[in-house]
């Protein structure tokens, strides 16, 4: 796009050059004058300059009113980009500002960030001395189980010991994880059609099972008597509850009187023909079901005693 400028001194070359011409046209007009040229041609002459003048001031005219519409065409065209400018640069003020502030954002974030990371990282490590406290309650939690498995075990392996006196019992042992069960037949126990008197080789048996009891004074025993489904010969007992309750009861007595066993630890139970170990449809199984249970563990506050001791 050519300057305004520019024009202007292009216009004034185009003026002085035809002011030039039009000075020549009047030293010939004069020359004309003193010539002996006949008035007629004298004034065609004229009139051809004066036409040819006034060809020349139009063409003058169309090229400076091109000229003027061409300078208000930049001027135009100059305004608007001048708008443009201004809008672009308002438009770099206002993203120039929203850069800042990003960056600012920016910025707090990241000290957020190292904020919450110190955070995070002393958390985690106050969960990890956490989690190793609580693994090494565990550990001691665990070891402490081990040991009374380990009790369990010697303290089954003494049942059996005491059993080995009568190869011919037919009895049951066993351990779990909390406790210890051995199992007597009701008819090595109880005199036939009795609740309360023993045969010798039950008061033995009691009495070799008090010996080891006795030993682990901080277990408590659950004696539970079994029946089969059969009614009860004996009219004076209502139910199988009355008769497995009132052999519990001998088998309690006997162990607190005769064996002198702490009264606090032992505890009697009768479960009747509710908790069968066989079928009831045969006599081996009602046999089975017949039975005395001796069920050993250790006191739950014991227990939690000595884990508690440990922690």
């Amino acid at each position: 796009m050519v300057p305004p400028q520019y024009i202007h001194m292009l216009f004034k070359r185009i003026y002085m050059k035809k002011v030039g011409q039009c000075l020549a046209l009047c030293l010939m007009f004069s020359i004309f004058l003193t010539s002996c040229v006949s008035n007629k041609k004298h004034l065609a002459a004229i009139d051809a300059l004066k036409a040819n003048h006034k060809s020349e001031v139009d063409q003058w005219r169309s090229q400076v009113n091109a000229a003027k519409y061409e300078i208000e065409k930049l001027k135009l065209q100059l305004a608007e980009r001048k708008g443009e400018n201004n809008i672009l640069a308002a438009n770099a003020e206002k993203w120039e500002k929203r850069v800042d502030q990003l960056e600012e954002q920016i910025e707090n974030l990241n000290s957020r960030s190292t904020s919450n990371q110190a955070d995070l990282n002393q958390k985690l490590r106050d969960k990890e001395e956490e989690i190793n406290a609580l693994k090494e309650q565990l550990a001691t939690i665990g070891q402490e189980l081990d040991r009374h498995e380990q009790l369990f075990n010697q303290l089954l392996q003494e049942m059996r010991d005491s059993m080995r006196y009568w190869p011919t019992i037919n009895y049951a042992a066993r351990t779990g994880a909390e406790e210890v069960a051995v199992i007597l037949p009701e008819s090595l126990v109880f005199r036939k059609r009795s609740v309360t008197r023993l045969e010798e080789d039950g008061y033995d048996a009691l009495e070799k099972i008090a010996e080891v009891i006795e030993r682990y004074p901080n277990m408590k025993v659950v004696i539970t008597c079994h029946t089969d489904n059969a009614r009860p010969r004996n009219k004076s007992y209502k139910d199988n509850w009355n008769v497995s309750l009132l052999q519990s009861a001998t088998v309690v007595r006997t162990l607190i009187q005769e064996f002198d066993l702490n009264a606090g630890q032992i505890l009697p139970s009768g479960k009747g023909e509710f908790s069968p170990r066989a079928s009831n449809e045969s006599e081996e199984g009602r046999e089975l079901n017949r039975r005395i249970e001796f069920v050993i563990s250790p006191a739950s506050e014991q227990l939690s005693k000595a884990i508690r001791g440990k922690l």
